[in-house]
């Protein structure tokens, strides 16, 4: 091989291949009766604006997500999820809890002791399901499913979405307890575009308060309700 011709090829082979997408950035910052608190279950994620009904698989079909239980606590207690996705739920404890929801479509994946892989749920409907364990009231987590694969936690307040395709998207911004805040924005191949504002979704303090499965109330041992922030 020539020497040129061969300069040409590592040259080419070293170069950086061309943006599939753009980049979008921002930061958020969670409000509590008009003061920023520090969250650490604060999530982003986008959605395509005028997006048409989807033929195909769902964003979240063959992905597979986990919350633990452990020391009688649901770990992690808030986690956001493509549309489509499993949930295992292992049992690390040495005794029986039981994992459901009331949320509409209910589940109930019944009672179990230790189990390091866990019964698994399937969501295929986009909603927030609470999560709760019907021996333990204090065991609450909460599952958010969004029609979308483009989701992250935000850490220290920033984010950045790379290689986005080319579109009009909503940047949506949540925190357990709060309304979605959002922001839509154009992306362009090879640009980054910045949110204009820092986006602050609000929080609202509600009761841990819940009854078991069946309706029926926890034993009084359980009482006072855990606080939910």
């Amino acid at each position: 091989m020539k020497r040129a011709h061969l300069i040409l090829v590592l040259a080419l082979v070293g170069a950086d291949p061309k943006p599939t997408g753009g980049t979008i950035t921002g930061s958020v910052a969670p409000v509590s009766g008009g003061k920023v608190v520090k969250r650490d279950d604060v999530f982003v994620y986008l959605v395509e604006v005028g997006k048409r009904r989807r033929h195909g698989p769902l964003p979240g079909a063959g992905k597979k997500f986990e919350i633990r239980q452990k020391n009688e606590d649901f770990l992690p207690k808030v986690l956001v999820i493509p549309v489509g996705a499993d949930v295992a739920f292992p049992n690390d404890d040495s005794q029986d809890h039981n994992v459901f929801s009331p949320t509409d479509p209910t589940f109930d994946l019944g009672r179990y002791n230790t189990d390091k892989r866990g019964r698994v749920q399937r969501f295929e409907d986009v909603d927030e399901f609470d999560i709760f364990c019907n021996l333990h009231r204090k065991m609450a987590a909460k599952v958010k499913v969004v029609d979308t694969p483009y989701i992250q936690r935000v850490v220290d307040g920033k984010f950045t979405f790379k290689n986005v395709p080319p579109g009009r998207y909503r940047v949506v911004a949540w925190v357990k307890n709060s309304k979605e805040v959002f922001e839509e924005v154009e992306v362009i191949t090879g640009a980054t575009k910045q949110l204009a504002a820092e986006l602050h979704p609000q929080l609202v303090r509600r009761s841990g308060c819940h009854d078991r499965k069946d309706g029926s109330p926890y034993p009084a041992r359980y009482n006072p309700c855990p606080p939910d922030e």
